[in-house]
């Protein structure tokens, strides 16, 4: 412990999000119906395994990995990648303004763009707004990691939005981002087309 740095002794003394708890209760003894069948089955985090069929044989046939691909690459990732996103939303959202594969960033799943948000547009003690209920992890890459607070709003709609927002800051509190997950997480509600809008 004397050897951690301040912060992350202070983080380990912050009781974990029962969420985080369970997950790691699961990982250590994962039911698995032959290999583990008394092992424990992990109903707190959200999976996506009705797609395998589709995405496996797809990560089957790409091309290998070749010698530049093993090198220093883009951090914020690899530039025809950003492309294919980039055209990839701008088809979704029917825009008549391509989105370029210069704002598009990559990051190595949604726990690191947590943390590279919080990092990029807060500083230690300021806040976040956020929809309630909500992805507790979002607290702990925000909140522990990063220093920043949140503020919650029961409903996406421009009056609570506000709402909450003009009660935050007459209270002193500094909000820097709004965090919106869609599909939201842990509801699975999609925002419509009206919400996107206004909030993009």
């Amino acid at each position: 412990m004397e050897f951690l740095s301040e912060r992350s002794q202070l983080n380990l003394k912050k009781e974990q999000p029962v969420l985080l708890q369970g997950f790691n209760q699961c990982i250590s003894n994962l039911y698995h119906p032959e290999n583990n069948p008394e092992g424990i089955i992990n109903l707190g985090t959200a999976e996506n395994l009705v797609n395998d069929d589709l995405i496996i044989p797809k990560l089957e046939s790409l091309d290998k990995i070749t010698p530049p691909e093993t090198k220093y690459l883009p951090v914020n990732g690899i530039v025809k990648f950003r492309e294919k996103i980039g055209e990839f939303l701008t088809n979704k959202a029917k825009s008549d303004v391509a989105i370029t594969a210069s704002e598009v960033t990559i990051t190595n799943g949604g726990s690191a763009a947590f943390c590279v948000l919080a990092y990029l547009t807060g500083d230690h003690g300021d806040y976040f707004m956020t929809l309630r209920p909500y992805y507790q992890m979002i607290n702990v890459y925000m909140g522990n990691y990063m220093g920043l607070k949140p503020v919650f709003c029961d409903e996406l709609t421009v009056e609570t939005l506000l709402k909450e927002y003009k009660k935050a800051t007459q209270q002193g509190k500094k909000i820097t981002s709004i965090v919106l997950v869609n599909p939201h997480n842990p509801t699975g509600e999609i925002f419509n087309k009206r919400q996107k809008y206004w909030t993009s």
